[in-house]
């Protein structure tokens, strides 16, 4: 956000996050992150204008986003309840004995709500060109930001720029 800056705003910041977010509960089963390159910075009549371009693009994913609104809030739980999981199952043993009973039933608890390993998992294919396109755009629009931050699973796949 820049004072007085009639696209780095407040607005901007919370599209950010929001899209962010989305894009972060979309499976990693149902895209391939190393298939989004960085997207070029972008110089309309010379002059480089990013927070402009990234705000049109964050509207075109908003459009693509709406045709997933079905999906996403299912896949918000079941991301967040996979992060629980994988991390109540990394750190369950390092809990202390006089609470390890506890961490124990905890782990039980979340890994009755995780998806049975090897279960058949499919997207209906309406979905898969807004799928497509949304990602596509999301990945391009956080290039274009000026905050440096990238989907984990998209930025493991890039070559380091410095």
């Amino acid at each position: 956000m820049q004072r007085g800056h009639p696209f780095w705003t407040r607005a901007l910041d919370d599209k950010r996050a929001e899209q962010r977010r989305k894009l972060r509960a979309i499976p990693s089963w149902l895209f391939e992150p190393s298939h989004y390159a960085p997207g070029p910075t972008v110089t309309i009549n010379g002059v480089a204008d990013n927070a402009f371009v990234e705000t049109q693009v964050r509207r075109q994913a908003d459009a693509e986003l709406n045709l997933l609104a079905p999906l996403l809030s299912e896949w918000e739980i079941a991301t967040a309840e996979d992060a629980l999981g994988w991390f109540v199952r990394n750190n369950v043993d390092k809990a202390t004995r006089n609470v390890q009973g506890h961490a124990n039933d905890l782990l039980a608890e979340v890994e009755d709500r995780l998806p049975v390993a090897g279960e058949p998992r499919k997207l209906d294919p309406k979905y898969a060109a807004p799928l497509a396109r949304a990602i596509l755009l999301l990945a391009w629009a956080d290039d274009l930001s000026d905050d440096g931050y990238l989907d984990p699973r998209i930025a493991e796949h890039r070559e380091p720029t410095t």
